[in-house]
């Protein structure tokens, strides 16, 4: 496994989805690592040691292993799913939750429905973006990949979200092709203290295609400090006057 670590602070967990690394992080890290302490793990490749929907398990038998104080835990995509089993199963370990574009709530498409979207979304990615998942496409492997997104595609963590009981921040893109922003709605009904920012002109990777946006929505859910001190209902995130904020659903 790798794991990098960058910047001072309180803990920022970051855990990429299907087909991703912690490079996908990279973009928004300069700023995230000013006032945080950012570790971000490569998750392993999916086989008989490890299926996808175990991957929460792992993250926090890693984050034990580690030694990691409670933090913030960010997961994106597949990612999210698993940053929302290991919020809700093991409170003590996570004092906010950030769900980037996450996997976890059924689209209603079959595997070949999203064979359009994930054409769609790779013909509108920066070249950059394109070079660095042909990287990591390489490193999982078709095995990996397909169990992953079989995973992905049935996933639903619903019930499991219901018992998340920590303040819990959505970032979405507004044309995401790939996990429709209209689903948010689901997991706003899902988890009891949620906000939303739909970030708009944005895909399915929010902090490598808008890390500014990104970031300062992030920043300002975490500045409030009745979040981590739940001391109230989380409040709407406020983001600088080119980006706009929607809750969907």
């Amino acid at each position: 496994m790798h794991w990098h670590a960058a910047g001072e602070g309180p803990p920022l967990i970051l855990v990429h989805g299907l087909a991703g690394s912690w490079r996908w992080w990279e973009p928004a890290l300069p700023d995230l690592a000013r006032r945080h302490e950012c570790h971000m793990v490569d998750i392993p490749r999916f086989g008989a040691a490890l299926r996808p929907d175990g991957t929460a398990d792992w993250v926090a038998r890693w984050l034990e292993a580690a030694g990691l104080p409670p933090g913030c835990l960010v997961g994106h995509s597949l990612g999210g799913a698993a940053a929302t089993s290991l919020a809700a199963t093991r409170p003590e370990a996570v004092e906010a939750l950030v769900l980037v574009s996450p996997v976890g709530v059924p689209a209603g498409r079959g595997p070949a429905g999203y064979a359009l979207p994930l054409l769609t979304a790779l013909a509108t990615s920066r070249p950059r973006f394109a070079s660095r998942l042909g990287t990591d496409v390489l490193r999982a492997g078709p095995a990996s990949l397909l169990r992953g997104a079989l995973y992905a595609v049935r996933a639903d963590v619903r019930e499991r979200a219901r018992e998340v009981r920590v303040p819990t921040l959505l970032v979405w893109g507004e044309r995401d092709p790939l996990v429709p922003a209209a689903l948010a709605g689901e997991w706003q009904r899902a988890i009891p203290q949620t906000c939303l920012v739909l970030l708009p002109r944005t895909g399915h990777v929010p902090m490598f295609e808008r890390p500014r946006a990104f970031t300062a929505a992030l920043e300002e859910f975490l500045d409030d400090p009745r979040d981590l001190l739940r001391r109230g209902p989380v409040r709407r995130v406020r983001l600088p006057r080119d980006h706009r904020q929607a809750p969907v659903g």
